[in-house]
This record gives structure tokens, sequence and C-alpha cells, in this order.
């Protein structure tokens, strides 16, 4: 029972987001195909047993890279098992001293070990930046997934959701996950991709506080933070049913509201479906939802400023 692992260490190049005008992996095109590898390898063996830990072959990863000038700093491998062909399941892990084995015939791991900028020495803006991650899938996510508090106008808000909050001169804010993202994916976990204790004392206080869904910041805050979310079993998915009868549908059949005039009968009105039932938002309620949310946070904003 061989296992397979391909394997790479991709850098999140401030210069590729940059070009794209997004801090948002998911956002990009290529998504983490965009970004420059540092190394890469294939690594096959007939003891059914990989960890990245035995050796540069297969795949260690360094505590960091240079590249034109920067130094990035690991952050998290993130490795997607399949079998016979068909995904199997994920995990990521934040060291390189973790195994995947190989129960059953025919497994290949796609292992990607991601570094991050390490912000530089020098002087120049402050600022958060965060990513959402799904732990089920291996895959970041492209959704908005925060909302800043207090943040009256939402630029602050649109800015953390495209992936970078600038810090300088900002006033004690907090960064908020989402508690849900895709109606079955629930949030986890944040974690802090940066190591900043290279600064010493002065560095380390900078670092935001983070408690729960919250990321606390204040002037001059700096964190490369990703929201970590993973698959709720519990959350039932109704499936929808359409009229067997031929007739014509007027509406919206996906979600409804519609008609439906069956051949030679009478028009029957259907209500429209609660969209937070259905896996995946359906296209045509998307700027609906996005705006009931922005309406929400409002409300929640003026709550918290009154208790």
């Amino acid at each position: 029972m061989p296992i397979t692992v391909e394997w790479k260490h991709v850098l999140l190049d401030p210069a590729v987001f940059v070009a794209n005008g997004t801090f948002r992996v998911a956002r990009i095109r290529r998504r983490l195909g965009a970004f420059p590898v540092a190394a890469e390898g294939r690594w096959v063996n007939d003891v059914p047993i990989w960890t990245p830990a035995s050796g540069s072959d297969a795949g260690l990863a360094p505590s960091t890279y240079e590249r034109e000038g920067k130094v990035f700093v690991f952050g998290f491998w993130s490795c997607k098992e399949f079998r016979n062909g068909h995904f199997d399941n994920g995990r990521s892990h934040h060291t390189n001293r973790f195994t995947v084995s190989a129960p059953a015939p025919d497994i290949r791991v796609e292992a990607t070990a991601l570094y991050y900028w390490n912000f530089g020495d020098g002087p120049g803006g402050h600022g958060v930046y965060v990513d959402a991650f799904n732990e089920t899938l291996q895959e970041f996510m492209e959704e908005d997934f925060v909302y800043v508090i207090p943040d009256e106008s939402g630029k602050a808000t649109r800015a953390a959701n495209n992936g970078f909050l600038s810090t300088d001169g900002i006033d004690d804010c907090v960064v908020r996950a989402y508690s849900r993202l895709r109606i079955t994916y629930d949030f986890n976990l944040w974690t802090n991709e940066q190591d900043l204790s290279r600064f010493g004392p002065s560095g380390l206080a900078t670092v935001p506080t983070i408690e729960g869904t919250d990321i606390r910041i204040r002037s001059g805050s700096v964190i490369a933070a990703v929201a970590r979310y993973g698959f709720n079993p519990s959350v039932t998915v109704p499936q929808l049913h359409l009229p067997r009868e031929g007739g014509q549908i007027i509406g919206i059949p996906a979600g409804g509201p519609y008609i439906f005039w069956p051949f030679g009968g009478q028009p029957i009105p259907v209500p429209p479906v609660d969209p937070t039932v259905l896996t995946v938002p359906l296209s045509g309620h998307v700027a609906q939802l996005r705006s009931e949310v922005e309406q929400l946070h409002k409300r929640i904003e003026v709550l918290e400023k009154k208790g």
C-alpha cells in the first residue's frame, strides 16, 4: 500500500496581492497558483506513512525563505488526502512533526506549506492581514467573513474583508469573524500566522489580542491571522422539490417566489424558500443577503454602544 505525496512550499508574497488588488487568496484568479513556489517535489514510499520531518526530500519546511529582499516565515501545512482519485479528507498542521498514513491502497496527498511575509524590519505602514480558511476542504474561502466594530461608514469592514486593514492612527476596535459561512461551516478559531518575537517586547506589544471570534486591535497593531471554519454535520439541509406536473413556471424556480401554472389548471403560487436552509446561498439572493447582513451588523454596533 504505497503512499504518494506531492509537496510544495508556497510564498504568500504581498507583491502578488497588490498586483491583484486584494489580500484574500481565494479572490485571486489563480489562487495559490499565482504565488511563487520556493521548493517542490514528489515523495513515494512503499511504507504507507509520510512525515515532512523525515528530511528535505520528503518536503521538510524550513523556518524561513528569502526572496527578492523579503523574508517569509513558515505558517502552516495544508494537506489534502485523495483515495482512489477522490478527495477523502484534509487537515492543516503548524509544524513539520505530523504524519499521514495510508490504511488503504492508492493514497495520494497534496501537501502545501504556506509562508507569510515577516513585514520587514524598516519603517512602513502597520496593519492586520486576515483571511478565511476552510479546514474541511483545505481551501481558502472568498466570502466576506468579518465586520469591524465600531465602523459607522463601513469602510473599515470593506477593507478587512479585502484582507488588509491599516491600523495607523486607528482607534481601538474589534475585527469580528462571522460565526458561520456557507450555512454549514462554523467558525472554529483564529490562528496567528506571524511571529514578531524578533522585535522583542516592542514587537510583541503590537500583536492584537484574540478572544474567540474577535481580534482586538489598536493603533499600530500588526498580525497575519486566519479565521478557520469547519463543516458542521448537525446542520440539516432540506432539498427543494418542484411540482412534477407539466406546466409553466413564472418567477424564480430555485428558491422562489414563483408561480406554477399547470397545463389546463389554475396557477399555484409558491412562496420564497428561506435561503438560510440552503447549503450555498443562491446567486440571485447574494446581494439581498449581504445587504441584510450589513443592516444586522449596524444594529449590533448600536446595541453594543448602548450596552
